[in-house]
């Protein structure tokens, strides 16, 4: 049986704290990258552009890259500490060992990038739903001739429908699974290459599960414009990094967005 490949720990020194290079160039590393995605999200403009395309392969390509980017804009700054958190449970070739021998810098990169890639899947997935609404658009054009038939109902139903989601069990739970990785980490725990992937998008779901009714709310109202994203990035990181205090900020999020259904509820009933 291989004996798994034992790395020699380096440590830097940081405000007296004792620290790991890897570690340090993942964190870096991260928000970089986050800042090059917020500067492409910028150049490419609002989302509904690409998805106003003409409906066939290279164009879902094109929307389902800017939305990934748009993603990484969002979230990843979020994802540090989740990152970190897998890094120090994987990189260890048994977790469970008292005496755990570690893995090289290389297979633990190789794992992270694995990992990076099944949480990104999920956001792809839910890019392919927000393009369906995106093209549900001529079809409800076509359907109710008079735009203003349905279209003070849409912003109103999307707010009221994420205030409510806000206060499900489903999305309390997310968030606390959020709240708590390391736990998510070890209930389904597979120390191989694949296994990073599979982890990376159980975690990207659970991510998925807290966010996917806002991401609907910037496509229905502010067609994923940089502003828009912008404040809906604030509001996920407080959410996602805050714990208990998430949970709070979360109801007074549902709060908030269920007072703006009402607000154009009552306004749009006053001018009728």
């Amino acid at each position: 049986m291989a004996q798994p490949v034992v790395a020699r720990r380096v440590e830097w020194r940081l405000f007296g704290r004792r620290v790991e290079p890897f570690r340090v160039t993942v964190a870096v590393g991260f928000v970089a990258l986050a800042a090059v995605a917020w500067a492409a999200t910028f150049f490419v403009g609002d989302m509904s552009t690409v998805a106003m395309m003409d409906p066939d392969v290279p164009m879902l390509l094109a929307f389902i890259g800017v939305w990934v980017v748009g993603m990484v804009a969002m979230m990843f700054p979020v994802m540090i500490p989740v990152v970190l958190a897998y890094d120090r449970v994987q990189r260890a070739s048994n977790p469970f060992d008292p005496k755990p021998a570690e893995r090289n810098g290389s297979w633990r990169a190789v794992a992270m990038t694995l990992f990076f890639s099944g949480y990104l899947a999920m956001y792809a997935l839910l890019g392919v739903g927000v393009l369906l609404v995106f093209l549900a658009s001529p079809w409800l054009m076509k359907a109710f001739p008079s735009p203003m038939d349905i279209a003070w109902v849409i912003p109103i139903v999307a707010f009221a429908t994420a205030g409510v989601y806000q206060l499900s069990p489903i999305k309390q739970r997310c968030l606390a699974t959020i709240h708590s990785p390391l736990a998510l980490f070890v209930k389904g725990w597979r120390g191989d290459l694949p296994g990073a992937a599979v982890m990376g998008a159980r975690h990207g779901l659970y991510c998925v599960g807290c966010c996917w009714m806002y991401m609907i709310v910037l496509a229905v109202v502010g067609s994923m414009g940089l502003f828009w994203m912008a404040g809906f990035a604030v509001v996920l990181s407080i959410e996602k990094a805050s714990g208990h205090w998430g949970v709070a900020f979360s109801k007074a999020v549902a709060v908030g967005l269920l007072g703006v259904a009402v607000i154009l509820g009552t306004r749009t009933l006053l001018a009728v």
